[in-house]
């Protein structure tokens, strides 16, 4: 009796060992994922007035090189640019061909009003009463004659200067012109003598004894020119 106790036990046993064992468990495959570039850029200022320079910033880690804007890059480096609209610039780091980007928005709010501040490809130089137009200036380096410099400011739509606005700039000189390497510039009026002879009103600039004072200039001569531009 104790033999076939014994016996039925070593049965149960054994059939719980078996019943109880683990299933085997699938082997684990483990992926381990290409190290990425990191990129930051940064604008300074971030916020402008139309045509006022900013300084881009870019800098990356784990990077081989890095695509701008401005060309191909080391992993880090900067460049100064004058939106004259708000702007994104896109930097972009790249490892084993693939790209990590950074945005940079540049906010550019529109240039104030003022005498002596670009306006397009000019310098305001007169404000009127309504503080919303006036007139601006573009200086030509071409050295051309009156008739050639009528001419010119027609086919860019503007005129030469009166010479009341010529006294202006003059009275301006120092805010409007950086470097003033001119003697003067051609005005819009003229005197024709008796002798048919035309000759055209021109105030000096540059240190002279006849400084700021009207000459009157033979129109075959070769001066820079000056344009204005009604805004």
């Amino acid at each position: 009796m104790k033999n076939l106790i014994f016996f039925v036990l070593l049965i149960l046993v054994i059939g719980l060992t078996w019943g109880c064992e683990s299933p085997t468990k699938p082997t684990q495959k483990i992926e381990i994922e290409p190290e990425t570039a990191k990129i930051s850029a940064s604008a300074t200022p971030d916020t402008v007035v139309a045509g006022d320079p900013v300084t881009i910033t870019w800098s990356a880690s784990n990077a081989d090189y890095c695509i701008t804007p401005f060309g191909v890059s080391s992993t880090s480096g900067n460049a100064v640019v004058s939106p004259r609209e708000t702007t994104t610039y896109v930097i972009s780091a790249v490892k084993n061909k693939t790209k990590t980007t950074a945005e940079v928005i540049v906010v550019v709010k529109p240039a104030p009003i003022e005498v002596g501040r670009p306006y397009r490809d000019g310098i305001i130089a007169h404000i009127d009463s309504t503080g919303k137009h006036g007139w601006y200036f573009t200086l030509s380096s071409t050295e051309m004659t009156w008739k050639e410099a009528k001419n010119y400011a027609m086919s860019k739509g503007g005129r030469l200067p009166t010479i009341e606005e010529c006294f202006l700039l003059y009275n301006n000189r120092n805010k409007l012109f950086s470097n003033i390497t001119f003697l003067s510039f051609w005005s819009s009026e003229s005197v024709t003598e008796s002798s048919g002879i035309t000759f055209v009103k021109t105030v000096i600039f540059v240190v002279h004894e006849f400084q700021g004072r009207i000459a009157n200039s033979w129109e075959g001569y070769e001066k820079q020119t000056l344009l204005v531009f009604d805004f």
